[in-house]
Order: C-alpha cells, then sequence, then structure tokens
C-alpha cells in the first residue's frame, strides 16, 4: 500500500519536477538573445529567476549585466532576481557590467541596491573590472558611488592607479588621482605609479588639492631626474 502512494506520489510530482529544468534552460536562452519579451513569460510560467547555470554558477541577471541588455535586466530585478548574486568566482552582476562597458546597467544595478565594493574570489572589485578596461564613464560612476580607491591588489600589491599608470591610461589616472588615490604607495617591488610612469615614458601632469588644501602638482614625466 505504501508502495502504491509512493509510485502515485511520483507519478504526480515527476512531470512538474522534470518541466523546471527545460523551463530554466530556456529563460537562459532567451536571456543570452536578449529577448525580455520570451524571458518574462518562462519566468510566469515557473522558470526560476534564481537559477545558477552548469558553467560557472552564474545567474540569468548575470548574462543579462555582461551583454548589456537592460530590458531583459528590468524584467528580472522586477521578478526577484538578486543584484548581488554571486558566481562561482563571487563576481556579481556588476563586475561583469563594468568589465564588459556596459554604462546603462552599472547605473541601474547601482540605483537598485548593487553593493559598488563587492570582492570577488580574485580580489577584484567592479572599480577594477572598470580600470582594467579603461572605462573612464564606468570609472566615474562607480567613483561616485564610492568605489574603493586605494584597494591593493594580493598577487602584486598594486594599486589600481598603478595599473592604470601601467596601462597608459591617462583618463582613468587622472580620475583617480582626483578621487585621493595614493601617489607614494609603493606595490611589492618598492614602485611607487611613479616608477611605472618612468617604466613606461608616460604620465600626465594633474592637479589637486592636498590634505593642507594647497593645490598639489604631480610631475610630468620629464620633470623628474
Amino acid at each position: 500500500m505504501i508502495r502504491l502512494k509512493l509510485l502515485v506520489a511520483l507519478v504526480i510530482v515527476l512531470p512538474f519536477l522534470t518541466a523546471m529544468v527545460p523551463l530554466d534552460e530556456a529563460l537562459f536562452e532567451a536571456v543570452k538573445h536578449g529577448d525580455a519579451r520570451k524571458a518574462e513569460a518562462l519566468l510566469k510560467q515557473g522558470a526560476d529567476v534564481k537559477a545558477q547555470d552548469k558553467e560557472d554558477g552564474r545567474t540569468p541577471l548575470h548574462w543579462a549585466a555582461a551583454n548589456g541588455y537592460k530590458a531583459v535586466m528590468e524584467v528580472l530585478v522586477i521578478k526577484g532576481a538578486m543584484v548581488d548574486a554571486i558566481d562561482e568566482e563571487m563576481r556579481t552582476p556588476l563586475h561583469w557590467a563594468a568589465y564588459n562597458g556596459h554604462l546603462p546597467v552599472v547605473e541601474r544595478l547601482l540605483a537598485g541596491g548593487a553593493s559598488v565594493n563587492a570582492v570577488a574570489k580574485n580580489g577584484w572589485m567592479p572599480l577594477n573590472a572598470a580600470v582594467a578596461r579603461g572605462n573612464a564613464a564606468i570609472v566615474e560612476v562607480l567613483l561616485a558611488h564610492g568605489a574603493t580607491v586605494n584597494a591593493i591588489d594580493k598577487k602584486f600589491g598594486m594599486t589600481l592607479l598603478h595599473k592604470a599608470v601601467m596601462e597608459g591610461q591617462d583618463a582613468v589616472v587622472h580620475q583617480l588621482i582626483m578621487a585621493g588615490a595614493e601617489v607614494n604607495i609603493t606595490d611589492r617591488d618598492g614602485k611607487t605609479p611613479l616608477h611605472w610612469a618612468a617604466t613606461t615614458a608616460r604620465l600626465i601632469i594633474i592637479d589637486r588639492p592636498s590634505r593642507s588644501g594647497r593645490w598639489t602638482r604631480f610631475p610630468d614625466i620629464r620633470d623628474v631626474s
């Protein structure tokens, strides 16, 4: 009798369980193709807005943010997607949007409460991602929302200013310094951003108020002996 009841229960429940997997897979496909209308329909049918893919644990919102699909993202957020969901590398949708240069998505995520200083496994915050790509517009937005400007890379002991100087990202260098980046901090090899500027033969001249209230001029590489 007990076995019969279990069999009946399985017959009733199994179709619903097996139906959920294709729904979630279909949701990922819709999101990856930027189809907001289809994504919404699938969510109404029962697809899980917080589902994680088998590749690296990304949610539909990760994929929408990574591809810059703001309309799809709006649908997902309304349906309960977590703006600070993390994948297997602890990257949030904001990490992906910042790295891939999707400014409107970055702004929407921040407006929705996304953590500007969320830390991934590799130590990166969204600002690291934006600086890595030299995206001055996104760097500006993240800094305006309180992004940590003097975070130190655990592997090389470098700050974002070190890296921006090394990559020759003059606009980003200017932004970081104006936001309070330490110009005399040394990396693991004892080099300051100015040392790296000498190595790469470049550094823009930047003025900013010092702590005393006076303006401090950082020298052009040609002024360094």
